[in-house]
């Protein structure tokens, strides 16, 4: 007899804290949640984008240096010249540069992104971790901040400003 699926004592009494939360409070974290879902993903994205970019910038980079090293030989040497043809196709095919760019390109693309909505985020995250108060003020920033990020954004084709 299979037995029926029950919920962990920890989740349900997040459940049960949820819901006795007044209507402002829930409305409040719901959009705490989709905030931090929301930088967190257009972080990443960005993140993609930028280490993608930098991973094949430097590898390009890498590649015409030593290229530029191959074309010279300050000596007459095929021992040289056979080394040096070597080394530039060791490095068109050296992965190590393109993962290692990839990755602090990611690191710091996702960062500077994080930071740079910092706000937004602060005030997301107080809505998930604060209670009362305090939550519906890190609510109401969050909504100003999205209110101003959208006027700011979405009407800055008009040659006013804000």
């Amino acid at each position: 007899m299979r037995m029926p699926f029950r919920i962990p004592p920890s989740i349900s009494s997040k459940i049960a804290d949820f819901r006795a939360l007044s209507k402002i409070e829930k409305t409040a974290k719901i959009a705490g949640t989709i905030g931090v879902g929301a930088i967190l993903y257009d972080a990443h994205e960005y993140a993609k984008l930028d280490a993608y970019d930098k991973k094949h910038t430097k590898n390009a980079d890498a590649a015409l240096k030593y290229f530029k090293n191959t074309e010279y030989l300050t000596n007459k040497s095929h021992i040289t010249s056979k080394f040096k043809d070597f080394m530039f196709r060791w490095e068109l095919s050296n992965r190590i540069r393109g993962a290692w760019n990839a990755t602090t390109g990611y690191i710091g693309s996702f960062l500077g992104n994080s930071f740079s909505n910092i706000i937004p985020l602060a005030a997301s995250i107080g809505t998930l971790a604060f209670k009362g108060t305090k939550c519906k003020i890190a609510a109401g920033v969050l909504a100003l901040s999205t209110l101003y990020n959208g006027i700011t954004h979405g009407f800055s084709h008009i040659n006013t400003k804000i």
